[in-house]
């Protein structure tokens, strides 16, 4: 009886520790496959990349999405969507912006979902969103992009366009950020 006890207890702490490591390692590989997350900075300095991807093999001043990289997981439960955002949208001028964030060339259906940091914001068309306040000095804030892939859509690039700044006061823009979507 005893000895029963100890091989369930040892059995079940194998267990514990198998489902633990392998939450490890699913969170690891999702994080590199199911949401694509970037950084950008505004205004744009000359010479230096506005924004780049926060993933494996990511280039300076764009971010790819491949959606065949998605999880087993994302592709059973959730293959229609792509979910593209940032915590790391940051003022790096000298001076507080009130801004639009508008995405371009944008043809699939996709969402605007509040991030964190969260600046309040409001919707001013489908592709435009403007904050109610400025950003400051060093400030950030987070925003992500849900995409939503048509039904009957097999491969090649479904999103080619990109994420752009705009000061609201002189309507110039401040950085923009390309952004591509690979079915394949």
């Amino acid at each position: 009886m005893k000895y029963k006890r100890i091989i369930a207890i040892t059995v079940l702490f194998i267990l514990a520790f198998g489902f633990t490591l392998g939450a490890g390692f699913y969170r690891a590989s999702k994080a590199q496959s199911e949401a694509v997350h970037f950084r950008m900075n505004f205004p744009a300095a000359k010479g230096m990349p506005v924004g780049m991807g926060m993933y494996p093999g990511a280039s300076p001043g764009k971010v790819e999405v491949y959606v065949s990289k998605q999880g087993l997981p994302k592709s059973i439960f959730c293959p229609q969507i792509v979910e593209v955002g940032t915590h790391e949208l940051r003022n790096k001028g000298k001076k507080p912006y009130t801004i639009q964030l508008v995405l371009v060339n944008c043809t699939i259906p996709f969402e605007w979902v509040e991030g964190k940091p969260h600046v309040p914001w409001v919707l001013k068309n489908k592709s435009t969103i403007e904050l109610e306040k400025p950003i400051l000095p060093n400030q950030r804030m987070g925003i992500d992009i849900e995409f939503h892939i048509p039904q009957g859509t097999s491969s090649g690039v479904i999103y080619s366009g990109g994420l752009k700044v705009i000061d609201v006061e002189t309507k110039k823009e401040l950085a923009f950020l390309p952004i591509t979507v690979i079915l394949s």
